[in-house]
């Protein structure tokens, strides 16, 4: 089912029908909306200005859960595999679990952020996914890390390690 989302300065989030304009529900927050709202196949993710993440259920507009956010949000949220990401109108940028809204990380960008980060869709494997710009112009790329997970160190020439 496809949806438009808007989100309106009257502390509301709407799921209106593309096909005829029927709004289909609409869901109170607690304060403007930030941003655009992210969406999957079960779930819609925003933000909004009391400094609260909402999930909803995406056919009926149910909350599903919510979530109180450290700082507050400069921008929408971005759903990135099993996280939510939602900038702060700090140097972070915070990441909360799609399943319950538990904080998962946080990435410390490079200054205050500038606007919304850029989330690119299929970058190569080592390429920067999420992008973020600083107030003060610096441009800042993360990756997922790629390296072997770590394993027990072996024996040392001279060591033995363990019993």
């Amino acid at each position: 089912v496809e949806h438009l989302l808007v989100g309106t300065r009257a502390n509301r989030l709407h799921s209106i029908s593309p096909d005829d304009g029927r709004i289909r529900w609409s869901q109170k927050a607690g304060a403007d909306v930030v941003g655009a709202p992210a969406a999957d196949e079960s779930s819609i993710y925003y933000a909004a200005f009391d400094n609260v993440l909402y999930a909803l259920n995406r056919g009926n507009g149910n909350i599903r859960w919510r979530r109180n956010l450290p700082s507050r949000p400069s921008g929408g949220a971005l759903r990135v595999d099993d996280v939510v990401l939602v900038p702060f109108s700090t140097n972070a940028i915070g990441a909360f679990l799609v399943s319950t809204g538990a904080p998962s990380f946080t990435i410390q960008a490079a200054g205050e952020l500038g606007g919304a980060p850029f989330l690119r869709d299929k970058p190569r494997p080592t390429a920067p996914r999420l992008i973020a710009m600083s107030r003060e112009g610096a441009l800042q790329g993360f990756a997922p890390r790629i390296e072997p997970a770590p394993a027990p160190p072996g024996d040392l020439p001279g060591v033995k390690v363990g019993g």
